[in-house]
């Protein structure tokens, strides 16, 4: 019985992993929000599909705000220092996802956390992370 409660909770974090990260992903750029029709922005559509990834959402982080539809909230050059000076003591999950998210927003700057690898990526995230990966990849988009 116990295992049947895990699992359907692992499999309802994962459905709202990729319910969140499909959202982000293929949201059109002209799409609005909120009562004034404000169009989404390419810094908001970041922080939606960043706060997809668990440990990117479970962390205060500068330069990544969770209210994702506040486009002042996006500074990668914050949200970079951060994950470099914090490089000891987080995961190598949150890592990277933080590098991944960092070479979405430009491949070709050498980021003080490092560069995004994908075969570590893997390794290193859990199913949750990898649906949120494997749903931007179906429909990818660069900033």
């Amino acid at each position: 019985m116990a295992s049947n409660f895990h699992e359907a909770h692992r499999l309802a974090k994962l459905s709202w992993g990729a319910w969140a990260c499909s959202v982000g992903c293929n949201l059109p750029l002209t799409a609005t929000f909120g009562d004034g029709g404000q169009p989404l922005g390419m810094a908001s559509k970041w922080c939606l599909l960043a706060v997809c990834f668990p440990t990117l959402r479970m962390h205060d982080i500068p330069g990544l705000n969770p209210n994702w539809a506040d486009p002042k909230g996006f500074n990668p050059n914050e949200f970079d220092e951060w994950l470099a000076a914090n490089k000891g003591e987080i995961g190598h999950g949150l890592l990277a996802a933080g590098r991944f998210m960092l070479s979405i927003f430009n491949s070709h700057v050498e980021w003080k956390c490092g560069a995004f690898n994908m075969r570590e990526a893997w390794g290193d995230w859990d199913e949750e992370h990898r649906a949120v990966w494997s749903m931007w990849a179906t429909n990818p988009w660069f900033a």
